[in-house]
């Protein structure tokens, strides 16, 4: 009996902030990449795995719920991760985001939609007021109302 065959491990001398410098000067958002960079340092990129990623969200962000932890640690890491893998750097490796709770945002108010309302239509920002409707209507962050209104 035969066995699959495996890809050879990649020994690439690159660390993770090289990966992440490349990332970024391709065209990657840097926005939340400066604590991981910190975080990772000059530590080679094959020798990261996705415990140590998951780990390293859990210590940056160990007050926030996951799904920022998967927002602003995790896949920006996944990022470069996946950057230095098509560069071919690394190997490939599955990182998987952490299980989210369920939302405890509260809904607004009526009265406070109202008002809003009131005051974008005489500030001259029709927008806006709509946009912060549909995420205490839907429960969104206003990011994901730009994307889907």
């Amino acid at each position: 009996m035969t066995s699959a065959p495996t890809a050879a491990p990649i020994l690439s001398e690159k660390t993770f902030a090289e990966a992440a410098a490349g990332y970024t000067e391709n065209g990657g958002d840097a926005r939340f990449l400066d604590p991981i960079v910190e975080y990772f340092g000059n530590r080679p990129l094959a020798s990261i795995y996705p415990f140590d990623v998951t780990q390293m969200a859990k210590m940056l962000l160990s007050t926030q719920h996951s799904a920022t932890r998967n927002r602003q640690a995790l896949t920006p890491a996944r990022a470069v991760i996946n950057h230095g893998y098509d560069r071919g750097w690394r190997n490939l490796i599955p990182i998987k985001k952490l299980k989210e709770e369920p939302g405890d945002a509260t809904a607004t108010s009526l009265n406070r939609l109202d008002a809003c309302f009131y005051s974008a239509m005489h500030e001259g920002s029709p927008t806006t007021c709509p946009r912060r409707w549909y995420c205490s209507w839907r429960r969104r962050r206003l990011g994901s109302a730009r994307r889907s209104i």
